[in-house]
């Protein structure tokens, strides 16, 4: 399944290249600003082909990484307060990133800023169909949000949860979306139309 990672993936993942990862000091093509030597990781998301590693920073940042070169290719910033999830579609091409006021979504090859979706205010977990025209939304409000990527739209709203949901994955093949929330509870989705094929119980917390 393709998901975000967490924290402590993010911090393993940096600790694999920290021998070779450029410090920060690498402006990206076309110039940017310098960064902090000193940024930790928030969230990071990984392309399906596992070349491009989208990586979010508290001082809402982003980094993409190029892991075949071990190389910074884009710095994007724009993000407003409270930054809280990242996602990188499968190609490689848009990265999306959530604050307290909307969900933002970039090229991720020219850091062009395609969409604000304000809809999606406070978003704490984005993923990409595998095509990318698809935008899937988990929200402290307990709702999966379905949004169109060309325009913008919210076209399918899924409740069911009764605590804010935290992580979403998919299947390789995205016919099934599975969502998580903060009482440990697990529903899966038929993606395609919104029907809630099962729901799992136990987890004693977040999953």
């Amino acid at each position: 399944m393709h998901h975000c990672l967490s924290h402590r993936r993010v911090a393993a993942l940096f600790v694999l290249f920290s021998l070779s990862i450029p410090a920060y000091a690498k402006r990206p093509r076309g110039g940017g600003k310098d960064w902090k030597d000193s940024e930790e990781p928030l969230a990071a998301s990984l392309s399906a082909d596992g070349n491009r590693l989208a990586v979010l920073y508290e001082s809402k940042k982003i980094q993409i990484w190029d892991l075949a070169t071990r190389s910074v290719t884009k710095r994007i910033d724009g993000l407003g307060e409270e930054v809280r999830a990242i996602a990188i579609s499968r190609d490689g091409a848009l990265v999306a990133a959530a604050d307290k006021e909307a969900v933002r979504i970039w090229s991720a090859t020219e850091g062009t800023e395609k969409a604000k979706l304000t809809e999606l205010k406070e978003a704490q977990t984005l993923l990409f169909s595998p095509n990318g025209a698809i935008l899937y939304a988990g929200s402290p409000d307990k709702k999966v949000r379905v949004v169109n990527v060309e325009d913008g739209k919210v076209t399918a709203t899924w409740e069911g949860h009764k605590q804010a949901i935290h992580s979403l994955s998919m299947t390789t093949d995205g016919g099934t979306i599975v969502s998580s929330d903060a009482a440990g509870k697990v529903k899966i989705w038929r993606a395609g139309d919104g029907t809630e094929l099962n729901s799992h119980e136990g987890h004693s917390d977040a999953v």
